[in-house]
């Protein structure tokens, strides 16, 4: 079973978050999920943004981002996490 057949709410998320992320990183950023497995078989899915400049901007955008997160009621989603990729 894939990872987003066994947490259906996680594409309903997913699109909620779109607005958001581009706010924060700014619209035309791409961005990828990946799915991760642990050793202990666990999945964990990492919604990585595509960043073209320095990292030190990446980290306040991404910054920009948890601090909306941390406040917005939802869901669990334990199993996502954000981060970001330098080009």
């Amino acid at each position: 079973m894939g990872f987003l057949e066994a947490h259906r709410t996680m594409p309903s998320l997913l699109l909620d978050l779109i607005p958001e992320l581009e706010k924060s990183f700014g619209e035309g950023t791409v961005f990828t999920l990946k799915v991760l497995t642990e050793e202990n078989g666990s999945r964990d899915l990492y919604v990585s943004a595509e960043w073209p400049g320095p990292a030190q901007d990446a980290m306040k955008a991404l910054h920009k981002f948890v601090d909306w997160w941390i406040e917005k009621p939802r869901p669990s989603s334990g199993r996502l996490h954000f981060t970001y990729e330098l080009r």
